[in-house]
């Protein structure tokens, strides 16, 4: 069904077949919520990976469901505090619903780098809500990328060597740590906590 509507995207040694959703958050909320009802297979296919941008992160959301569905949940986020004290609020239920590993991407934009984040995450997951602390996995710095940005999004045009640039290499080492086709449900749930990447 979503297969007409892919585009293949080179990343490492892999091409991802990507769905655009629509502009509207509206509009992408209720598709997600279609696709992630119980019985419907696009998200749970074993021939496919899968990668669904969920918007920002509310539990009241109905893509909540797809934690449940997602061998890795990731959410970017800015180190700043806002951000971060935002993430902090939500990362107790965030562990306790996903089914696979929950994943914290950083983008560039704030003071707080990777091991500042994890030991702040990991200091309230074990102090605080007495949850394991590898229950969340820090990652390294999403690097501010405009130009590479506006290829992905359509609005530039690639040139020869865009696959190099920084936010490319960056996003070919973060999908090696994604879930693979031919795993028993390879999805893959992206939120923004904060974060609107461009």
């Amino acid at each position: 069904m979503l297969s007409r509507y892919a585009q293949p995207i080179r990343l490492g040694d892999r091409t991802v077949e990507v769905v655009l959703a629509p502009s509207g958050g509206a509009q992408t909320q209720v598709a997600l919520s279609v696709l992630a009802r119980p019985g419907h297979g696009v998200l749970t296919a074993a021939d496919r990976t899968v990668i669904a941008d969920c918007g920002r992160l509310d539990f009241a959301s109905p893509t909540w469901p797809l934690l449940g569905l997602a061998d890795a949940v990731v959410v970017l986020t800015r180190g700043q505090v806002d951000e971060l004290g935002h993430l902090r609020e939500r990362i107790g239920e965030l562990v306790r619903q996903v089914s696979g590993r929950l994943l914290v991407w950083l983008v560039a934009g704030g003071p707080y780098q990777a091991a500042d984040v994890q030991e702040y995450l990991h200091r309230h997951l074990t102090r605080v809500l007495e949850l394991p602390a590898d229950a969340v996995q820090v990652r390294e710095l999403l690097p501010y990328d405009e130009r590479t940005a506006a290829v992905l999004d359509g609005s530039r045009k690639a040139g020869r060597r865009w696959r190099r640039r920084p936010l490319m290499r960056a996003l070919s080492q973060l999908a090696a740590e994604l879930p693979t086709a031919g795993a028993s449900s390879p999805t893959a749930a992206a939120f923004r906590s904060g974060v609107e990447v461009r």
